[in-house]
C-alpha cells in the first residue's frame, strides 16, 4: 500500500513538471519524452505482480525528478548562500569581500572604509565583477555620490581593470556620472578616443588630463 502511494505521488510530481514544461514556465526540452517515459513506468507498475518490477517502475518515475533537481535544484539551493547583507545576490565569496560589496550596495561609506583594509580591492568576483564595478552601478540612482568610489580608488582599486560592463571610465560616462569620470581620470583611468568623444565636458576633461600626463 505504501509503495503504491509513493509511486503515484511521484507520478503526480512528474506530470506537474510536464505541465510546467508545456506551459513554458520551466524551460527544458523533452516534455513529451518525459510523459512517455512516465507512462511506460505506470504501465509496468500496474501490470506487474512482482515486487522487483514494481520497484523498477518506481526507479523509472524517480529519474525525471532527479534530472529536474540536477538542472534546477542546484542553483535554487545555492542561491541563499550568495545573498549578502543588503539582500542582493552577491558575486563575491563569503567573508569581508562580500561584506564590502553589501556595504557598497547600501551606500555605507563608513562600513566600506572599515572593511577595505581586510580585502584585496581588485579581487574579481563571479564573471569578473569588481568592487569598483559594483560602486559604478550605484551611479544609476545617484550619479553624483562618489564617496564610496573615492574610498575604493584610494584603497588601490585599479581604474583600468576590465569588468563585464567594460572599462570603469566607459561605465561612468555611460551612466552619466561626471564626478565619477573626473575621479577615474585623476586616478589614471584609460582614455581612448571612443571613450572621450561624445560629451563636451568629458572631451575637455580628457584633453586636460592627457596634457598633464
Amino acid at each position: 500500500m505504501l509503495l503504491k502511494i509513493a509511486f503515484w505521488t511521484i507520478v503526480a510530481c512528474d506530470l506537474a513538471g510536464v505541465l510546467l514544461l508545456l506551459a513554458g514556465i520551466v524551460l527544458w526540452r523533452g516534455a513529451w519524452g518525459i510523459a512517455a517515459f512516465v507512462l511506460v513506468a505506470c504501465l509496468l507498475f500496474m501490470r506487474s505482480t512482482m515486487v522487483g518490477l514494481k520497484l523498477l517502475a518506481m526507479l523509472l518515475v524517480v529519474v525525471p525528478l532527479i534530472l529536474a533537481t540536477r538542472f534546477y535544484g542546484g542553483p535554487w539551493l545555492q542561491r541563499p548562500l550568495k545573498i549578502d547583507a543588503a539582500g542582493n545576490e552577491s558575486i563575491f565569496p563569503r567573508g569581508p569581500l562580500r561584506e564590502t560589496g553589501a556595504a557598497i550596495s547600501m551606500g555605507d561609506a563608513g562600513k566600506v572604509a572599515t572593511l577595505l583594509p581586510k580585502v584585496d580591492v581588485n579581487t574579481p568576483g563571479e564573471q569578473g565583477g569588481t568592487l569598483l564595478g559594483l560602486a559604478l552601478e550605484q551611479l544609476r540612482e545617484k550619479p553624483d555620490e562618489i564617496q564610496v568610489m573615492r574610498l575604493l580608488v584610494k584603497g588601490g582599486a585599479d581604474p583600468n581593470l576590465q569588468t563585464p560592463e567594460g572599462l570603469p571610465l566607459a561605465t561612468a560616462i555611460r551612466l552619466g556620472g561626471l564626478a565619477a569620470v573626473s575621479l577615474l581620470l585623476d586616478a589614471g583611468g584609460t582614455r581612448t578616443r571612443g571613450i572621450c568623444l561624445g560629451n563636451q565636458y568629458i572631451s575637455k576633461r580628457c584633453d586636460r588630463t592627457a596634457r598633464r600626463s
